[in-house]
């Protein structure tokens, strides 16, 4: 079966619901992608198995400043989260409990 016949002939007596007609539309372009998807993970397949060693020194730098970055925010989030659960610790310490209420009233 042909790609330009995958989704029905011009001669088609039903109508054409909405997601069935954005297929039609773009059916080339959806065949590009996956034809470059396809391609993609043949290469990264062949990368896997039958490459010694992979190197693109602009890739592996921008994954380690990615990491390093990552780091930094969680850390810093974990330090704000810290810093507020100090605070409110020290909210509800601060505050001493009211004393009970006499039973009898004093006269």
């Amino acid at each position: 079966m042909t790609t330009a016949g995958l989704l029905g002939g011009e001669s088609d007596l039903l109508p054409l619901g909405p997601l069935t007609r954005f297929l039609r539309q773009q059916q080339g372009q959806i065949h590009i992608t996956a034809c470059w998807f396809l391609a993609l993970c043949y290469a990264d397949f062949i990368r896997k198995h039958y490459c010694e060693r992979f190197t693109v020194p602009y890739l592996e730098q921008w994954q380690n400043e990615l990491q390093i970055y990552t780091a930094r925010g969680v850390n810093r989030t974990i330090m704000n989260l810290q810093t507020f659960v100090a605070n409110v610790q020290q909210r509800l310490g601060s505050h001493e409990p009211e004393p009970p209420p006499n039973s009898y009233a004093q006269t």
